[in-house]
């Protein structure tokens, strides 16, 4: 696995900038160099070709697009009582697509129409022959999920004297792989799906990749790399089956704000073998980020004293986030890098309520505007101790320069 760095060309310089650009400024120029360090020089090209392709949502694209399926299912099914719920365990992807559900316009308007189910064990009293169950996920890929969590856990459920009550079960995602309607076809009698439908990567006829040469290329790349990444092994069988393109050979490029699925191309999520990814799934690695973050911040902090951003009286605690004012100038930056509420939680582990403490007292210092967007003097307090940080040339790695290798121009910035 290589791990230095050449000189980029100006035309390598320029596609990493625009693959941060169509990525939705959610990877910095340094995170998609660091992510070219797992690859050998000469094979450079097929992994920007590949993240080039990556389809990622952003936090208001997700909720824009669950927000015109609902719009539509509700349409649909005018002035009936539509019983949500989602696919999976909680804590998995559907449960998190909750969060952006009750963002949307189209809930909070017809709030009264969509009656969220706390547990399905409540299924059987609450839904009769004919109503509407809707199940969300962000994404569908095999059909497996979909399919097992219906047999053994909606159908269980619906069954009445010795018979399945016959409702109409919709699936609303973001996206789906189009291979996984087939399957779900096959074991669910009465079921309409909602979400964009998506081909595998490297498909025969029409992929991303263009022409069979080039394609084909890309895919043994992919798999060169993939398949040591990701494996599962079957806890009835022992045996381990690898997926060097994503679970079932999905063979997906999506990418979600607040997750990157398994159906994803390993090469793009995995921490597995040391590998660097450019959208990790492991929480281990996340917490490991994490704790760069919070030990990033005592620089941070201290360097805001000095300037007299922070009272010279305030301490800073790294095992908790007790100081306020540490905590305002953290989620100054998670805000300035464009996180929104749910991530930011996630990444200081604070709840949404701890948060708008933070934001009123933000507010009080002229940080953050009424709408919690940073203010103007927020961003001149930002930009003062990054220039500040920038000048004690400290070693540290830090979420603003975090590479192996930094270009001389990004941006046209020297």
């Amino acid at each position: 696995m290589a791990k230095s760095f050449f000189p980029f060309s100006s035309s390598e310089i320029e596609r990493i900038n625009n693959i941060c650009v169509k990525l939705g400024n959610s990877k910095q120029q340094l995170d998609i160099i660091n992510w070219l360090a797992n690859f050998e020089k000469h094979e450079w090209e097929e992994a920007l070709k590949v993240s080039e392709k990556i389809k990622y949502f952003s936090h208001e694209e997700i909720i824009s697009e669950l927000n015109d399926f609902l719009e539509k299912i509700l349409i649909k099914y005018p002035e009936k009582i539509i019983y949500l719920s989602f696919l999976g365990e909680f804590g998995k992807s559907g449960s998190h697509l909750m969060y952006y559900i009750k963002k949307t316009p189209c809930f909070k308007l017809n709030e009264k129409y969509i009656k969220i189910l706390d547990s399905l064990k409540t299924l059987r009293s609450k839904l009769r022959e004919d109503d509407i169950l809707l199940l969300i996920d962000d994404i569908i890929g095999t059909g497996e999920s979909t399919v097992t969590f219906y047999n053994y856990v909606v159908k269980q459920q619906l069954r009445k004297n010795r018979s399945v009550i016959n409702i109409n079960v919709i699936l609303l995602c973001i996206a789906y792989m189009s291979d996984s309607i087939k399957l779900i076809a096959k074991n669910i009698k009465k079921f309409e799906i909602y979400g964009t439908p998506y081909q595998k990567a490297f498909v025969s006829s029409n992929s991303v990749f263009g022409y069979r040469r080039k394609r084909i290329l890309i895919k043994k790349f992919c798999i060169k790399y993939g398949e040591s990444l990701f494996s599962i092994e079957d806890k009835v069988t022992r045996v381990t089956s690898n997926y060097p393109l994503g679970y079932g050979n999905s063979q997906s490029l999506i990418v979600f704000e607040h997750s990157a699925p398994n159906n994803t191309l390993p090469i793009i999520w995995s921490t597995k073998n040391s590998w660097i990814p450019l959208f990790p799934r492991s929480t281990e690695f996340k917490i490991s980020k994490f704790k760069e973050f919070r030990n990033n911040n005592v620089i941070w902090f201290n360097i805001a004293k000095e300037l007299g951003i922070i009272r010279e009286t305030e301490d800073f605690e790294s095992s908790n986030f007790k100081n306020i004012n540490f905590k305002i100038l953290a989620v100054l930056r998670l805000k300035i890098k464009k996180m929104n509420d749910m991530l930011i939680c996630q990444n200081l582990n604070i709840t949404l309520n701890a948060l708008e403490e933070i934001y009123k007292e933000g507010k009080l210092l002229g940080y953050f505007d009424d709408n919690n967007k940073v203010s103007k003097k927020g961003m001149q307090n930002y930009n003062l101790v990054l220039s500040k940080r920038q000048q004690n040339k400290t070693k540290i790695v830090s979420l603003e320069n975090k590479g192996l290798y930094i270009p001389e121009k990004f941006f046209n910035r020297s």
